[in-house]
């Protein structure tokens, strides 16, 4: 019989005992992030989850206090905690936005807390008596408008209050409203802030809720050892809720 050429293939399995060599496994694909030296990210995913279960009974607070004003059906969930710089968040706002800002009475910092621009036309049409379809048009809250949002505004820096209260002691204080992004001076543009990003549905729209704190304000509780002890705000009983 004329001779036969042996494949690669047939020649490897002889060499194995028999069975067939193991296919050539793939190099893992490594994901690889770019560290940002001049800002390192300073919340640890422990303390992510202790922020976002804090900001969260925040959230259902102030969902259970919108409810019983506007007298119609409010879901306010947090959407997430972030650590940014100021001038990121000031990026993220529309123009106009619906900014007020708190000065803290123990520090010169600030405090930013913005109603996106649907859940502020609706919370005027609302605690005005209104209960048709909200109209959002685009322009500036007027003085008169803001003073009703503010109602709302207050309310959301006393949750900020008792949410820290164990933590960081803050005394918020309205001091003025601001109505363009870049007239924001809370803080500088490159200065850490922490942002907590909550989402209002109501009558099939959606709109954000942000709080902005300065990180420099917070610094003891991010670097006390007694991190893993931290307590959410502690009093969520239905009462406190309206």
């Amino acid at each position: 019989a004329p001779s036969q050429t042996l494949s690669q293939q047939e020649i490897d399995l002889l060499f194995s005992g028999g069975e067939p060599a193991p296919p050539p496994q793939r190099q893992q694909k490594v994901d690889v992030q770019v560290y940002d030296f001049r800002r390192p990210n300073l919340i640890s995913k422990e303390r992510l989850r202790t922020l976002e279960s804090m900001y969260g009974l925040l959230s259902k607070s102030m969902e259970g206090w919108l409810a019983a004003r506007v007298r119609g059906q409010v879901e306010l969930q947090l959407e997430g905690v972030e650590q940014l710089s100021f001038g990121e968040f000031v990026l993220s706002l529309p123009n106009p936005c619906s900014s007020f800002v708190y000065g803290i009475e123990q520090s010169s910092q600030q405090a930013v807390i913005d109603f996106g621009r649907e859940l502020a036309f609706f919370l005027v049409d609302r605690l005005l008596g209104s209960n048709g379809p909200a109209f959002v048009p685009d322009r500036v809250l007027t003085p008169l408008e803001r003073m009703i949002v503010r109602i709302a505004a207050d309310r959301v820096a006393e949750l900020l209050q008792e949410t820290w209260q164990d933590h960081v002691p803050l005394t918020l204080k309205l001091s003025r409203f601001e109505s363009m992004p870049d007239m924001l001076q809370a803080a500088n543009r490159e200065d850490t802030v922490l942002v907590a990003t909550a989402i209002a549905r109501f009558a099939g729209t959606a709109s954000p809720l942000l709080l902005c704190l300065p990180f420099a304000l917070l610094e003891k509780y991010f670097s006390t050892s007694g991190f893993q002890r931290a307590r959410p705000a502690r009093d969520n009983s239905p009462e406190r809720l309206l």
